[in-house]
């Protein structure tokens, strides 16, 4: 009985449930507001960022201090790469993607699920996982950000 009621429970939400949206005239964020919201949040990462190499108890991993310089710069640049970013993102539309961006795309998930295959097999360590993983990660920020396809 009790899986009886569950399936007709779900079928029964399931099957409306897109007929009460639409009804509600419930809507996602339009562009503007994730565009908006994502450069609002990058904006504070990339401050935090900034905030902790400007922090006067920031060392090496040997006890020295780190040059002022190369502080400063690695700020500026890590600014002005959220920046493009954000903006890549704003003007990234489907009419916008080529071909070779789609197929990079498209070899990056096949990529991604291989690792979660090798994962799930227990083969390789999880410092050859955590390696391969970054790797994979990279790339998909560097394509989702509209950067250039390797």
């Amino acid at each position: 009985i009790a899986f009886t009621v569950a399936l007709l429970t779900l079928v029964g939400y399931g099957s409306t449930l897109p007929w009460v949206i639409r009804r509600l005239g419930v809507r996602g964020p339009d562009a503007d507001t994730t565009t908006a919201e994502l450069t609002d949040l990058l904006e504070t990462v990339v401050q935090a960022g900034a905030d902790r190499l400007a922090s006067p108890e920031l060392v090496r991993a040997d006890g020295t201090k780190f040059e002022p310089r190369v502080l400063e710069d690695l700020a500026a640049n890590r600014r002005r790469l959220a920046e493009q970013l954000a903006a890549n993102m704003a003007a990234q539309d489907l009419e916008s993607v080529t071909p070779t961006q789609e197929a990079y795309r498209i070899m990056l998930e096949a990529e991604q699920a291989a690792l979660l295959d090798a994962r799930a097999s227990g083969t390789y360590s999880s410092h050859a996982l955590e390696r391969a993983q970054a790797v994979i990660d990279a790339d998909m920020a560097r394509a989702a950000g509209g950067g250039a396809v390797a």
